[in-house]
């Protein structure tokens, strides 16, 4: 059964759930609750399909609909005369054709070929279709934007190659699906990589980063598979959000690009693996427990120019493989057991000229 919810003002009716719905489910132009003979027109509808709803038919007169695929869900029509959308061999589309908005998540087929003219796929678009293997992006493709979530938990889906015209992975777009591979197409726009776009990714070994992304965002790798990340060169890479490679337990190396001048807190907190880092020489501050319990890591360099300034609390906690340090000139705060648990390191060593004013409480015990 269907739930419909009369607007504030009185004038349509919202589809806000599905209920027990099964089969083949249309839903109505116009609908009008018990006791009221009058008729007001379906705008729109919202929530998942459920886990029996097989047939989606929208109304021709629905003009917002935010809806998510049930696990049974095989095909989406839309009731001729839809000014909003559009169908095309069960998938739904803008009026336009050039936003996906939802593919059926039991659509018959494992691989499906995104029409070249789509330039969005919407959030939520494929999620958790788990019985995608595959997706194709046409060579001349022009899409420009991946939503969020748009393939999250499809934990089948193997390798993706992002056409060159990507500018937006949105948030948790990939998120614990089962990539292996993913690729960049050549020329490659991308300038942003979302907050957990790629996060809990377990089968995902390695990535290339394209040259023109300037920011990672907070957790886009967080518990991933990743056993090392590299950067195109000439990388424009910026900014390293909070928890971008947080517990990423099998990250062995990365090499941190020159131009970088922040990394978020907790960046690589419990990578395990990691061994050698090299801090650019535009960072300031590395921030609250960037690399606590990096296990494994022996090497910490900064470049020669460094700017550091400040050490924050527990940036180095409890990494107790690491013997030597240099710290930088110009670093003026080494924050509350920033190398605390360091049970290897002996003693750091501090630049000639050192700027030195605060060691906080068991910095160093």
């Amino acid at each position: 059964t269907l739930k419909f919810t009369l607007s504030d003002n009185q004038k349509y009716y919202t589809v806000s759930g599905f209920g027990d719905a099964s089969g083949n489910v249309v839903v109505p132009d116009f609908y009008c609750s018990r006791g009221d003979d009058t008729y007001l027109p379906v705008l729109k509808i919202s929530g998942g399909t459920g886990d029996e709803v097989e047939t989606l038919e929208i109304p021709a007169v629905a003009e917002d609909c935010d809806i998510s695929s049930g696990t049974a869900l095989k095909e989406i029509r839309v009731a001729a005369g839809s000014t909003h959308y559009a169908v095309k061999s069960g998938v739904l589309y803008d009026d336009t054709l050039t936003e996906l908005l939802l593919y059926p998540a039991a659509k018959e087929g494992s691989t499906f070929s995104v029409p070249a003219n789509v330039e969005k796929i919407g959030n939520s678009a494929f999620a958790n279709c788990s019985g995608l293997t595959g997706v194709d992006f046409a060579s001349d493709a022009a899409l420009k934007s991946i939503g969020d979530s748009a393939f999250s938990y499809c934990e089948n889906l193997r390798s993706v190659v992002i056409p060159a015209g990507v500018e937006t992975l949105g948030e948790s777009a990939f998120s614990s699906s089962g990539i292996t591979s993913v690729e960049f197409a050549q020329g490659s726009v991308l300038k942003t990589i979302g907050n957990n776009t790629f996060a809990n990714c377990e089968s995902l070994r390695s990535i290339v980063i394209p040259a023109g992304v300037e920011t990672l965002g907070k957790s886009a790798f967080s518990s991933s598979g990743v056993t090392s990340v590299e950067f195109a060169q000439g990388s424009a890479l910026k900014t390293i959000g909070e928890e971008t490679f947080f517990s990423c337990e099998n990250l062995r190396s990365i090499a941190i690009p020159a131009g970088v001048t922040e990394i978020g807190e907790g960046a690589f907190y419990s990578c395990s693996a990691l061994h050698s880092v090299t801090i650019p020489a535009g960072v300031t501050e590395i921030r609250k427990r960037t690399f606590i319990f990096c296990a494994s890591l022996t090497s910490v360099e900064f470049a020669a120019d460094s700017a550091l300034k400040t050490i924050g609390e527990k940036a180095f906690y409890s990494c107790k493989k690491l013997e030597h340090i240099v710290i930088p000139a110009g670093v003026e705060t080494i924050g509350v057991k920033a190398f605390c648990d360091c049970h290897a390191l002996m003693s750091p060593d501090f630049v000639t000229g050192s700027a030195l004013k605060t060691i906080g409480d068991g910095a160093f015990s």
